[in-house]
């Protein structure tokens, strides 16, 4: 067992020589067709088997509400192999949240294309020798609470966070802001690799790069965001000198990793995902402010009485 991993890949022999007992071809049409929490809807596919090839040369239907396409080619021993190319667009993150973690406060929509192939005996080789390259983008993403169990958690953690700092600074306990994150990356190994993802929301706007390693489930990502400049971050930085580029920081096992917001040079000291901040960051930045003629704007723009 990998310990990072925690064995969640099976390393039992993958037995595909049934493949090579026979020929055929088919076309399959469905309403739905299961696999444990998920359903394929209105499915669609052409598949041919020849000498120990599976061949997926058409692939259409509706996941979580996103349209699905895609063709796929399976290889019998020796040298079990398989080639995918998968196009997703305006999957319902919520249900998709829901079905890997059993509860869901999340909504927006998921786009993903991707080429992928590997080899190897047991689902755990295959996934150490996974290559391919995609892009994908989480549109409009509004998380009310951790995502922890699933894929994302790292990405619902940072925006429900924001959403945090932002309704902080507003007076709030939370606001409801929506979020675009996009990206591309390459895969080696395994191991995803990204040097352009990029977040966009009211909160604010950042970047940050990073690996995914799927054969010992974990993330790596760092980057910054910079706060909207509305007027209480022009008033933070003009007379607080506080900063308004936050670096942050994603790191651990894939559905449950450590998310860091670094507030550290802002009043009030860092902030730690999730959570909220404390008290003490309205109450120095009102005594800051307040020299200058200003904690009456402050107490408005932060709620305090």
């Amino acid at each position: 067992k990998d310990a990072a991993g925690g064995g969640r890949w099976s390393r039992e022999p993958i037995d595909l020589t049934a493949l090579n007992a026979f020929d055929g071809a088919a076309n399959i049409k469905s309403e739905a067709v299961s696999f444990d929490k998920y359903v394929l809807e209105n499915a669609d596919m052409g598949v041919n088997l020849n000498a120990g090839l599976l061949k997926v040369h058409r692939l259409k239907g509706t996941l979580f509400g996103g349209a699905i396409s895609g063709n796929a080619a399976v290889r019998a021993a020796p040298g079990n192999g398989m080639e995918a190319a998968l196009s997703l667009h305006k999957m319902n993150l919520g249900p998709v949240i829901g079905a890997a973690t059993g509860k869901s406060m999340v909504t927006g929509k998921m786009a993903l294309d991707m080429d992928l192939a590997s080899t190897g005996g047991s689902v755990a080789e295959m996934i150490s020798r996974l290559s391919g390259n995609g892009a994908f983008a989480l549109r409009r993403l509004n998380a009310g609470a951790n995502g922890k169990g699933s894929a994302l958690a790292g990405a619902l953690d940072l925006v429900a966070g924001l959403n945090r700092l932002g309704g902080t600074l507003g007076g709030k306990k939370t606001v409801s802001g929506l979020a675009d994150i996009t990206g591309s990356f390459r895969i080696d190994r395994g191991v995803a690799k990204s040097e352009n993802l990029r977040l966009v929301s009211g909160i604010g706007e950042g970047g940050a790069k990073g690996s995914v390693d799927l054969p010992r489930w974990l993330i790596d990502i760092d980057g910054e965001v910079r706060l909207s400049q509305n007027i209480l971050t022009r008033l933070l930085a003009k007379k607080t000198k506080a900063a308004t580029v936050l670096p942050i920081r994603i790191k651990g096992r894939l559905d449950a990793p450590n998310v860091k917001l670094d507030t550290s040079k802002m009043p009030g000291g860092g902030l730690i995902l999730p959570g909220g901040i404390e008290k003490k960051l309205k109450k120095k930045l009102q005594k800051k402010l307040e020299k200058k003629g200003l904690g009456g704007l402050l107490r408005g723009l932060i709620g305090d009485k």
